[in-house]
């Protein structure tokens, strides 16, 4: 009797895009990732830069939430990459954090906060 292996699971990622240096526009890449485990953010950040280098990203994992260098925004909410699960089934929209200067993709200047005053909340 042969068994067959269930084909893995995937995530459905819309990936923030954009490099000033060269584009008008920011813009999302649809990418479908297969997985069979759940990955924390900055792994799968991490697979899609191994995948395609032209995807701008921090690739640092403390795994610990302490150092931050891995902030991003997750279907519109801060989150810690190295310590924020995605699971198999689930999609997904990344976006560079909105609280400091956009350098490039998901890429921000962390020295560098943008101001929101005059902004509401």
């Amino acid at each position: 009797m042969t068994t067959q292996k269930k084909p893995p699971d995937e995530i459905t990622i819309r990936l923030f895009r954009f490099d000033p240096a060269f584009e008008q526009e920011p813009r999302y890449e649809v990418i479908t990732y297969a997985t069979e485990e759940p990955l924390s953010v900055m792994v799968l950040m991490q697979q899609l830069h191994a995948l395609d280098p032209e995807r701008a990203c921090r690739t640092s994992m403390c795994f610990k939430g302490a150092c931050g260098a891995c902030l991003v925004q997750l279907n519109g909410r801060s989150v810690l990459g190295c310590s924020t699960l995605i699971r198999p089934g689930e999609e997904i929209r990344l976006d560079p954090h909105p609280g400091f200067k956009h350098i490039r993709d998901l890429v921000v200047d962390f020295s560098n906060p943008v101001s929101t005053e005059g902004e509401s909340p």
